[in-house]
């Protein structure tokens, strides 16, 4: 035997050979130092012995008691095992006897011996001996040729590299990048396994579950298709079990992956997968990667599970496959014997092997990450559309086709630059799917990332390039258009200011009815806390706009609109439906009874009209028109005996109800503002098309939102004179807390107006869910909700600089003086100080309302409902002093 180092689990092995012996001549093999012991080798080395004297035969083998007091019969063992050999006269001279073992891969961080090689590990010496006279030997046995034995080193390689077994199911982005969970069809996205000092032998089950599991709703490839492939590259071993569609429901489509003695530690499993683009419209698709460890390689000779029994207890009576926590040691350990009795010895040998017969130290394989979800969406369908934009230098026009269709559209173009016609035509020609033929446009697309035919222009010409769609034909087309562009070749002026700071006078939004104001069945004093003849304020039920002008008295006709000029506001919200404006979608704006005023009168244009003449007489003020219609139109209204039945339906891209999709929104505002320009003059006053369109968690909406409000800013900038500020609205109710986490940012990141004067409008309240209804504030609100937001428009160009910008719409918090509501005040504070500290990015504010009465927690109103001789609120108090500072009036 000769002096040697092996790694922990590899063999070793002892060999044994004899010459010029006879029969009956003995030697013992003597076994001893640390890693002796039995439970510390695959198998027991007497066993092995046993195994190859029976196979060669010519030696018998017994195992010696240790230490035993016997006058007389075999020899007495030492050490840990002792051996004796006995020639019979089947023995065979130079038989070769080899005894081969290996050490357990124990795992445990016991190796305190420093090898020959500065390494650590563990030792173990096999000696041969003679057998003395006084214990049975005779001069017959002979003497032992070269050396009498050796030391045998175990390095430690169980920790190699170092730490406890683990595997990491990681959820990646395409290409390793970061983590995206709601994909897009056509997006790739990663699933990547890495396993950690992985023993030998584990197995790792990994399956895919949810309706889009399989390749045909889901990914490309599936999880099947890619397992066997991406676990070989890694030097693993993939197998896919059997799976049929009849048994999805038992969620298992995956497979097995087994880490052989071979893996390197820490290489990645990489599958990469692509979210199959099937061009069918439905809605979101969820899609599960579950995992599980099968089995684990340092308990795989019992079984492969282990099953954990709490903490050690001596009254239990524990079974194979049960691990324990012994707490005198905080180690763990897995029962391995078959049987077990009560008062055992407890899973420690004085703290050296940490394995005995019963128990083996047991490092559990952590699994992280086990559970990793993706919501897969359609891609918003996309629609004939017109887009122009302009630098110094060039237009880029672009016409993008619909997906899947065989419409064709009307176009026409008027005040182009020179080259666009020649431009124009040699692109489409270029394009190999689209046609412009006797004035209609008509394409093959049937991929939407290929659907669209691009070109530029040099930027030059006078005037305004407007071009238009319409007329949409076929039979399987979509129910829209995005139908107009156009391109300032003279830069417009616009009509913007630094600052808005004011207030919103909600009225014209309320209830469903159309007939406005109280009536006689509701005297004044039912509308709040004010005394008969004094100004209405709302408690439910019908509508009203903050003038009176069938008042006699003229003090008491804009009491409202005084009040708060007085307190410093200058930008005024005038909230209104749309369908009182344009009670029939695509038809005439409605004006109502000719004058004069009355008191129950629906003259709803002419009230709107009347309101922006008298705020806008005030110096220094300015008004924005409200559509507060939350993304949806009334259809089928009855009024029957004064009561108002309607449904609503969404402003819907593919709405089959005309009178609700996009189309009547655009219909709507290119009448409105040619008519406010004609009424009450080309400046002064700016729009904000749609309030609030409240899609809450739909993954297409914010891409649909963003299209129509592009829709109509185009639209309004090519048919109209209008060069104010256009404010646009996104979805989740214009949330500013979440617009950069709900789709928003990115949905409008393409956003532009032609006439360079337009701001992204939110409202962000402070309240626990920010959605307005509790005075009471919450930690972390004020300016902290309208950060992101802030530093998204910075990031990405939207200044005041560029001619866009922010407008926080609405906003408001309880009363400071209130019980619980101490804390709104200083967060009131810091939001509005915010926007005046970022007034690079920041128009302004508005604060929501009056019109509720002194009830109201966000109340504007007098306290005591009488805006002559008012009692003014703590929250008008507290904004007062904001707008004058923002609208710079003089205190």
């Amino acid at each position: 035997m000769t002096s040697q180092i092996t790694n922990e689990g590899d063999p070793i092995t002892v060999q044994l050979r004899g010459f010029n012996m006879v029969p009956n001549m003995r030697c013992v093999i003597w076994f001893t130092d640390p890693l002796a012991p039995s439970g510390n080798w695959e198998n027991d080395w007497f066993n092995v012995i046993s195994a190859e004297c029976a196979a060669k035969g010519g030696i018998t083998c017994q195992r010696l008691p240790l230490d035993a007091k016997q006058p007389a019969g075999p020899p007495t063992g030492k050490g840990y095992l002792d051996v004796l050999f006995t020639l019979t006269s089947a023995y065979v001279p130079g038989t070769l006897y080899n005894f081969t073992n290996a050490t357990r891969r124990n795992r445990a961080d016991n190796q305190d011996l420093v090898l020959p090689d500065k390494t650590m590990g563990r030792d173990v010496q096999i000696l041969l001996r003679t057998i003395p006279s006084q214990q049975g030997g005779v001069a017959a046995d002979g003497l032992i040729s070269q050396k009498g034995g050796s030391y045998n080193y175990v390095r430690d390689t169980s920790r190699t590299p170092a730490g406890l077994p683990s595997i990491q199911v990681q959820s990646l982005g395409a290409g390793g990048g970061p983590l995206v969970y709601t994909i897009k069809k056509g997006d790739g996205f990663r699933i990547q396994i890495v396993g950690y000092n992985v023993v030998p032998g584990t197995v790792l089950k990994i399956y895919a579950a949810n309706d889009a599991q399989s390749s045909n709703d889901g990914t490309t490839p599936s999880l099947r298709q890619i397992i066997p492939g991406a676990a070989a590259k890694a030097g693993c071993v993939g197998v896919v079990k059997a799976w049929t569609p009849a048994t999805s429901a038992q969620w298992f489509n995956g497979g097995n992956i087994t880490f052989p003695d071979g893996y390197v530690s820490g290489t990645p499993i990489i599958m990469d997968f692509i979210a199959t683009q099937d061009f069918n419209p439905g809605p979101p698709k969820n899609i599960y990667y579950l995992s599980s460890i099968l089995l684990e390689g340092d308990v795989i000779a019992y079984g492969g599970v282990a099953n954990f029994a709490g903490n050690w207890d001596a009254n239990t009576i524990y079974k194979q496959n049960d691990w324990v926590y012994y707490t005198p040691t905080g180690r763990k350990f897995f029962y391995k014997a078959k049987l077990s009795t009560k008062g055992m010895s407890p899973p420690t040998d004085s703290g050296q092997t940490y394995d005995t017969d019963y128990w083996q130290e047991y490092f559990p394989t952590a699994l992280s990450g086990n559970s990793n979800s993706h919501t897969i969406i359609d891609l918003p369908p996309r629609y004939w559309e017109l887009r122009a934009t302009a630098d110094d230098t060039n237009i880029t026009y672009t016409i993008q086709g619909p997906d899947h269709s065989d419409s064709t559209v009307a176009f026409t173009s008027t005040g182009a630059p020179p080259g666009f016609d020649a431009a124009l035509q040699q692109a489409i020609s270029a394009s190999g799917f689209m046609t412009l033929t006797n004035g209609r446009l008509a394409t093959t697309n049937t991929i939407q990332a290929q659907g669209a035919v691009t070109f530029t222009v040099p930027f030059a010409g006078s005037g305004k390039h407007s071009l238009r769609l319409t007329d949409l034909q076929g039979t399987t087309n979509s129910y829209i258009i995005i139908g107009d562009a156009c391109v300032f070749l003279t830069p417009m002026v616009s009509d913007t200011v630094a600052n808005l700071y004011g207030w919103n006078a909600s009225g014209g939004e309320f209830g469903d009815l159309y007939t406005p104001n109280y009536t006689s069945d509701k005297p004044a004093a039912t509308w709040g806390n004010a005394p008969p003849g004094s100004f209405m304020m709302y408690n439910g039920g019908r509508y009203y706009y903050p003038s009176k002008p069938e008042e006699a008295d003229p003090a008491n006709q804009h009491q409202q609109m005084d009040y708060f000029y007085r307190n410093g506001a200058r930008y005024m919200r005038l909230p209104f439906k749309i369908q009182r404006l344009q009670r029939v979608p695509f038809g005439d704006l409605y004006y109502g009874d000719p004058l004069p005023f009355a008191k129950f009168a629906s003259q709803d244009m002419r009230r709107v009209i009347e309101v922006a003449r008298y705020w806008l007489s005030l110096p220094g003020t300015r008004i924005m028109f409200d559509g507060h219609v939350f993304g949806e139109r009334y259809v089928n209204l009855q009024l029957v005996d004064g009561v108002m039945s309607v449904d609503t339906s969404r402003y819907q891209f593919d709405n089959p109800l005309a009178e609700a999709t996009p189309a009547s929104l655009v219909d709507f505002w290119t009448k409105f503002v040619p008519t406010m320009i004609e009424a009450i003059g080309p400046v002064g006053w700016d729009i904000d098309p749609v309030n609030e369109p409240k899609d809450v968690g739909s993954t297409v909406a914010p891409a649909y939102w963003a299209a129509t409000m592009q829709w109509i800013t185009n639209a309004i900038r090519a048919r109209t004179g209008f060069t104010g500020i256009i404010h646009r609205e996104a979805t989740e109710y214009a949330s500013a807390q979440n617009f950069n986490k709900n789709g928003n940012a990115d949905a409008n990141l393409l956003s532009y107006d032609p006439g360079r004067n337009m701001v992204f409008h939110v409202h962000g309240y402070n309240d626990k869910d920010a959605s307005g209804t509790s005075g009471t504030c919450v930690a972390g609100a004020g300016k902290s909700r309208i950060t992101d937001i802030t530093n998204w428009a910075k990031a990405n160009g939207f200044t005041r600089a560029n001619g866009y910008g922010l407008f926080l719409g609405e906003t408001a918090a309880g009363s400071p003086t209130v019980q619980g509501q101490e804390s709104c005040g200083p967060l009131i504070t810091g939001e509005l100080q915010y926007l005046l500290d970022n007034a690079d990015v920041w128009l302004g504010f508005c604060w929501w309302a009056s019109g509720f009465g002194a009830s109201y927690p966000f109340s504007l109103d007098p306290s005591n409902g009488n805006y002559l001789s008012p009692v003014d609120t703590p929250n008008l108090s507290m904004v007062s002093g904001y707008w004058k500072t923002g609208n710079k009036v003089a205190t």
